[in-house]
C-alpha cells in the first residue's frame, strides 16, 4: 500500500479527536500527496475454481462495500485496477479490454460499479497466477476531473 497516503489517513483520522488538524493542515496534506483523501472500502474473494497455468482464469471478485464521503457509484471506465503478483511488477487490468494481461467487468453490464456490487477480475491470455497460487495487491485508482488518476484503496488476497 502506499504508506504515505496510509499514514496520513490515519492521522487524518484522530487528529481532528484531538483538536489537532484545521483546514489550513488538510489542504497542506492533499497539495503534500497530491490528491484527496478519499479512501473507499474494497473487499476481495478468491475465484471459485482452480487456478491453471493456461491463462484465462477467473482470478478473484471484487465488492465496492463503501464511498465514506457520498453514496455515488464508480463509473467503470474512470476506474483503473492495478494487480502486483508475488511482490512483482504492477499489472493493469482494463475494463472489457481483451488485449491486457487482465480485465474486469461487473455483473450487470451498467458499467457502473454501485455500493455491493460484485467486479469480476480475469486473467486474459497470460498466466498471471499460476496453479502453485500467489499472493495479490490490489489497487483501484478513479481518474479524477483533472484526467489524473486518484488512488481510491486497495486490499491483499491470496489465490489458490
Amino acid at each position: 500500500m502506499n504508506c504515505k497516503v496510509l499514514m496520513i489517513a490515519i492521522l487524518m483520522t484522530f487528529t481532528p479527536l484531538a483538536g489537532c488538524l484545521g483546514g489550513e493542515e488538510v489542504d497542506f496534506i492533499e497539495e503534500y500527496i497530491g490528491e484527496s483523501l478519499v479512501i473507499f472500502v474494497f473487499n476481495g474473494t478468491d475465484a471459485n475454481g482452480a487456478l491453471t497455468d493456461n491463462g484465462s482464469d477467473h482470478l478473484f471478485d471484487a465488492t465496492f462495500e463503501t464511498n465514506p464521503t457520498s453514496s455515488e457509484n464508480i463509473t467503470l471506465s474512470n476506474l483503473t485496477i492495478k494487480i502486483i503478483v508475488d511482490g512483482g511488477v504492477p499489472i493493469q487490468c482494463s475494463h472489457n479490454n481483451q488485449s491486457t494481461s487482465c480485465t474486469f467487468n461487473d455483473g450487470n453490464g451498467d458499467s457502473v460499479w454501485s455500493q455491493n456490487e460484485v467486479l469480476t477480475i480475469k486473467e486474459n491470455q497470460d498466466d498471471i497466477c499460476s496453479s502453485a497460487g500467489c499472493d495479490v495487491d490490489v489497487e483501484f485508482f478513479i481518474r479524477g476531473s483533472d484526467g489524473g488518476d486518484k488512488y481510491a484503496g486497495e486490499f491483499e488476497l491470496q489465490l489458490t
